[in-house]
């Protein structure tokens, strides 16, 4: 059994975790919805896919199929892999992004990605990596997606707060979905789109769209195709993530958001993170 780190109160949180109705918060049954072997094996992020698998948000499958593995002493291995995603010649039109990500023990948020574009790129990345946790008992996560300046290629978030405050939709076309934490309009860089919904209203509305200079030769119908066609396919997941957000609400978190990515127009959900995990310790 591996020791604790800062966030010991959250793993004890999700110990505690039993699905609820999302309707009422009250709990659907008496058992736990993480085993105890995966408490005491499995580092907190993983904990939180398991939570998604298990509430029917997004299958493990899916997410190890995208996630790729590694202890931070096999990097050399880690920037093989990396190296392979890599066209072997640059194309706009089919631009690959690797992403790195350090994994402490007790850390399920707020994680610093290596975001890698060609070989030079994930060659410093790696060798940072290796020197800053080279000796560190810690997982390396790697995982790529498509960037390319076309097609339907975008990242995105959805926050679903307690109560009766509206959720919210954002939406950033051409980029990993961290990208939204830098949006600054009307200087950012990428297509943009914020949408929001009230309760009981199952339809967004859309309250802004920013398109860049660099983007105006994309038709004009073309965001708000791929906004509809995301919203749709969140609605088919709208009751397994209100349930989600109803169990974790029982342990203690008022808000959860989701990240998702949509790579040739398929939707993932990549992640979900609540204030307790920058609050527990």
């Amino acid at each position: 059994m591996k020791v604790n780190s800062t966030n010991r109160n959250l793993r004890s949180r999700l110990a505690d975790l039993v699905l609820c109705d999302p309707c009422c918060e009250i709990p659907l049954t008496p058992c736990p919805v993480l085993s105890r072997s995966e408490l005491e094996s499995e580092p907190l992020k993983w904990l939180k896919f398991v939570v998604m698998d298990r509430i029917g948000v997004e299958r493990i499958s899916r997410i190890e199929s995208q996630v790729h593995r590694f202890h931070v002493g096999q990097i050399g291995t880690a920037e093989a892999w990396a190296l392979r995603q890599f066209p072997a010649t640059a194309d706009p039109a089919n631009r690959t992004m690797v992403v790195a990500k350090v994994v402490p023990w007790g850390s399920g948020a707020q994680l610093r990605n290596y975001r890698l574009f060609d070989a030079n790129d994930a060659k410093a990345a790696f060798r940072s990596i290796s020197d800053d946790y080279g000796t560190c008992d810690y997982e390396l996560w790697c995982c790529c997606s498509s960037v390319s300046a076309s097609g339907f290629n975008l990242g995105g978030r959805i926050t679903i707060p307690t109560g009766d405050r509206p959720q919210l939709l954002e939406l950033v076309w051409f980029a990993s979905p961290r990208f939204l934490e830098r949006v600054q309009l009307p200087d950012f860089a990428f297509p943009y789109l914020r949408a929001q919904r009230s309760w009981p209203n199952p339809a967004f509305r859309v309250d802004a769209l920013h398109i860049p200079r660099s983007f105006a030769t994309v038709p004009a119908g073309q965001w708000m195709s791929d906004y509809t066609a995301v919203a749709r396919s969140l609605n088919r997941r709208r009751s397994s993530m209100n349930r989600l957000a109803a169990t974790v609400r029982s342990i203690g978190a008022h808000e959860v958001c989701f990240c998702f990515k949509v790579t040739d127009g398929r939707l993932t959900i990549i992640d979900w993170d609540t204030e307790i995990e920058s609050t527990s310790t």
